[in-house]
């Protein structure tokens, strides 16, 4: 029976997340504590706070746990994504099910035990405390289920939980409908289908159906998440047709060979038909003499004609399977070629160099391929392990402004680095924290260059 959480104690609650949940807590369980008893995590933001050091995060959090004033309600917050699915059952089809659920981690799974089922907590609470002494998972072992008893529940855990889909997949698309459905629903969008599903194989077209379904969705992504999915899309549709040109092939192959065969026996029964003919014509230079029978060679000749004609149609019909195979190869070739023009299009975009016209460079220490997309391979002076060697880098150009990336930098290696600039009086810009921080702030000062120009112009 599960609990009714206005009957759970308060202390009872903050003894349980302090005592026994807290170290099984993920990020948004740590943050959860420290925004809800007003705390901060010194140098982030609420937004940002998640990119905080786990250890740091933990440790404010340890101190902030016991000013929770109402730790039933912070539970209830914590295990709502996934409360929904275990209310009403059997505690041991609980179990059962908790034990066998990936979707769920761990602190979610000793919170909806505490929350759900008060009774068979007290009385397992001495188990728990052991488990977590030696180092073993909270609920390992709480309760002893039969071999047949564990598969029992999860079979009626299993029949519960199917799931009817009807939607069709793209009918050009020759795939496995019942390995991965596509929920076409306002209420389920791509990143959901990704993330909580079981991905489906390379090579199907499933993604390519991904793609085409979630078509606007997936516009609003990220750039990188785009360009990442579309090259996972793109891969996946070449894989797919090189699938479907091979099975094509073998299937060509085949029917070659089969009307190859067919052609021999055509061949063969004209050279009989030839021959019965041949006879025919003898037959008729001595109908005179063979007039009686006469009537049991025309029955004979007009029985070849019926299978001639017969292997004549058969003969058009393998023809029209022949056209509509060349057909379907026709349409597979041309969707390689969108296929080949698409992929083209999205190597191009990788490589728009924005920053090619500007007399700007680049000098960093790390090295990432995403820096090629803004800047021209000329623009980036990739910095050595050995920072005196910069004194060897020739200045291309003194009016070009230099942006030096610290990111992997220390202080003393900065200033071996920066001296050289100082020196030969160039114009230079300190940028970390990425690469979309960087050209944010490359941008941002060409952007200020600009207006100083046109200030300096009226």
């Amino acid at each position: 029976m599960s609990s009714d959480l206005k009957s759970i104690n308060r202390k009872d609650a903050s003894k349980f997340l302090s005592d026994i949940l807290f170290d099984y807590l993920d990020t948004h369980g740590y943050l959860g504590i420290i925004y809800g008893t007003r705390g901060q995590i010194p140098g982030f933001t609420k937004k940002n706070a998640s990119k905080a050091p786990i250890t740091m995060i933990k440790n404010i959090a340890k101190k902030r746990v016991r000013l929770l004033s109402d730790a039933t309600k912070f539970l209830d917050n914590y295990t709502m994504k996934v409360s929904d699915n275990y209310q009403g059952l059997k505690f041991e089809e609980f179990y059962t099910k908790i034990q066998t659920d990936g979707e769920v981690t761990e602190g979610e799974k000793v919170a909806l035990f505490f929350l759900l089922y008060q009774d068979e907590y007290q009385k397992k609470l001495d188990r728990i405390k052991e488990n977590i002494k030696y180092n073993r998972l909270p609920l390992t072992n709480i309760i002893s289920l039969s071999l047949i008893k564990k598969l029992r529940s999860i079979y009626v855990i299993s029949e519960n939980g199917k799931i009817n889909n009807t939607t069709k997949f793209n009918e050009l698309l020759e795939i496995d409908k019942e390995t991965f459905n596509i929920i076409e629903s306002k209420n389920i969008t791509l990143k959901d289908q990704l993330e909580n599903n079981t991905l489906p194989p390379i090579n199907k077209g499933h993604y390519l159906a991904l793609y085409k379904t979630f078509l606007r969705e997936s516009d609003k992504w990220e750039e990188e998440e785009q360009i990442v999915f579309l090259k996972l899309v793109i891969n996946d549709s070449l894989r797919l047709l090189d699938k479907q040109f091979d099975e094509n092939k073998n299937l060509k192959t085949n029917f070659e060979n089969e009307l190859e065969n067919t052609q021999k026996e055509n061949f063969q029964l004209d050279e009989k038909l030839k021959t019965y003919k041949n006879k025919q014509s003898l037959l008729q230079t001595k109908i005179s003499k063979l007039n009686d029978n006469i009537d049991d060679f025309k029955h004979k000749y007009s029985l070849l004609n019926r299978q001639y004609d017969e292997l004549k149609k058969e003969n058009m019909r393998l023809i029209d399977v022949n056209n509509s195979f060349n057909e379907k190869l026709e349409k597979l070739q041309v969707n390689n070629n969108e296929l080949k023009k698409e992929y083209n299009r999205q190597v191009d975009l990788q490589k728009l160099h924005l920053f090619k016209n500007d007399n700007i460079y680049l000098m960093t220490k790390i090295k990432d391929d995403k820096f090629s997309v803004f800047f021209t391979e000329d623009q980036i002076i990739q910095l050595n392990n050995d920072t005196e060697l910069l004194e060897n880098i020739h200045i291309k150009e003194h009016d070009a402004i230099y942006f030096l990336n610290i990111d992997g930098i220390s202080t003393r290696e900065s200033f071996k680095i920066e001296n050289p600039l100082i020196e030969n009086k160039l114009t230079y810009r300190i940028v970390s924290g990425g690469i979309k921080n960087i050209i944010r702030k490359v941008i941002y000062y060409l952007e200020g260059e600009l207006r100083n120009e046109v200030k300096e112009k009226y």
